[in-house]
């Protein structure tokens, strides 16, 4: 009987061990699938952060694209109706349109209570879940890269006599005035000259380890190796072109040979050190500018343009066009050209007259004319959502209109000309003997589109 109990005994232990392993097995896995199953849950709200985030910013796009369209309504009908531009200037549409938005939108204390209510009706209404940030920027660099590239005209059947423009253009830079004839080309490719040169040396002065490193550099063998850049293999054939082939052919890298889609593709440039295209960046663009903001220019842009300011016109330029904090005066943005033109000339003398025509006439045969209001605008949405946030910058873009097409030249008709393509109809306000002086052209924008988007998600 004693060894019977002992049996029993020994067998129930080992299935008590076997139960507790059982439940220990057990309990590990369901606290592992436990800890899955959250892990996974977590996943998924971070997943869901993550679209609504991205909604978010999709829908600020959208909205900064509706802006600019009913901008473009406002600034063609302004253009269709001459006693309209009399109350209303495009800049202050423009103005208007580029307003940054927040979502959700603040409710200060200092708002009357139908200022409060407002707010609190349009929170309710709006589907927007978490936050929105939309900023709207003028884009103010108008130096194209791009346009450093050979286009060559297609030969006229009608103009045997008939020359590429580049082998007729004018050379002649050396005091930076003397670029009326010139091509566009050749007009960017001094001015990119004169803007490397200018930066690097005023660099120079202030920090002598950027001195050190860069007292020697060309600018324009810089403006040469992008203009072979950006360039068709065989359309670059400049004394320069063996020294510049060997930067990258010795280190085996290749060369786009195709116009620039983003500005940050100078970052490629071999000859260029990221300090280098840092310093110039923002002077330049890769896209169509057409129309320089004169609201929106900066010092650069301003002696671009007129290369005898002084350092001291220009300050007082400055302060005059945004305001000056010291003095506490308010800022004077111009609201039509005819005040950008009378602060240039009459009111700061850093042209007269003819100098100011002589440098609008320049910009107008390198395809570019000055205006209170842009055309190209940089876009920048940031959604978030909880912990995550997404964000776009684009580039949008309103083309001009083009004029109607040349009319072609009647053989039989001695007197009849040959309409200039770059000609958009603009009457020459110069001539006091014109009857038309005083009317300019009229420019029609068309629907806003989108020629550059970057993206960017972080959680």
């Amino acid at each position: 009987m004693t060894i019977k109990r002992s049996q029993h005994s020994s067998e129930s232990g080992v299935a008590i061990l076997l139960v507790i392993s059982v439940i220990a097995i057990l309990a590990y896995l369901l606290a592992d699938l436990t800890y899955e199953t959250n892990l996974n849950r977590i996943r998924g709200f971070n997943i869901q952060d993550k679209v609504q985030a991205k909604l978010n910013a999709e829908s600020g796009l959208r909205l900064a694209l509706t802006k600019l369209r009913l901008y473009k309504e406002g600034r063609n009908l302004l253009e269709k109706n001459d006693s309209a531009k009399g109350v209303i200037q495009p800049s202050t549409i423009e103005a208007v349109a580029i307003s940054p938005f927040i979502f959700p939108i603040p409710n200060s204390p200092k708002f009357s209570l139908i200022q409060r209510t407002a707010v609190e009706e349009f929170t309710k209404k709006t589907f927007l879940k978490g936050e929105l940030s939309l900023t709207i920027q003028a884009v103010r660099g108008f130096l194209n890269p791009n346009t450093l590239r050979f286009i060559k005209k297609k030969p006229n059947p009608d103009d045997p006599d008939q020359t590429n423009p580049d082998d007729n253009a004018t050379n002649d830079d050396t005091d930076g005035t003397s670029t009326i004839a010139k091509t566009p080309q050749k007009y960017f490719e001094t001015k990119l000259v004169d803007l490397l040169t200018r930066k690097i040396k005023e660099k120079s002065e202030e920090d002598d380890e950027f001195n050190a490193a860069y007292a020697n550099t060309d600018p324009s063998l810089l403006v040469k190796e992008l203009k072979y850049y950006v360039n068709a293999p065989n359309a670059y054939e400049e004394a320069e072109k063996a020294e510049i082939e060997a930067l990258y052919s010795g280190k085996g890298l290749s060369v786009k040979h195709a116009p620039l889609t983003s500005i940050d593709e100078l970052y490629a440039l071999e000859g260029w050190t990221d300090t280098l295209v840092d310093l110039v960046k923002e002077e330049l663009t890769v896209h169509e500018t057409s129309i320089i903001a004169v609201n929106e220019i900066t010092k650069e842009q301003l002696k671009l343009i007129f290369p005898n300011v002084t350092d001291e016109q220009s300050e007082e330029f400055f302060k005059y066009r945004d305001g000056d904090k010291q003095l506490q005066d308010p800022p004077h943005p111009f609201k039509k050209v005819e005040d950008f033109k009378e602060a240039i000339i009459g009111r700061f003398g850093i042209a007269d007259n003819t100098s100011y025509d002589e440098r609008m006439q320049e910009l107008k045969n390198a395809g570019l004319q000055v205006g209170t209001a842009g055309k190209l605008y940089r876009v920048i949405s940031v959604g978030k959502f909880n912990n995550s946030t997404y964000s776009i910058t684009a580039y949008v873009d309103m083309p001009i209109k083009p004029p109607p097409p040349p009319k072609k030249k009647d053989p039989n008709d001695p007197n009849s000309t040959v309409q200039d393509p770059n000609d958009r109809g603009t009457t020459d306000t110069t001539d006091p003997n014109n009857p038309d002086a005083a009317k300019k052209e009229k420019i029609e924008l068309l629907d806003p589109r989108i020629i550059e988007i970057r993206v960017g998600e972080s959680s």
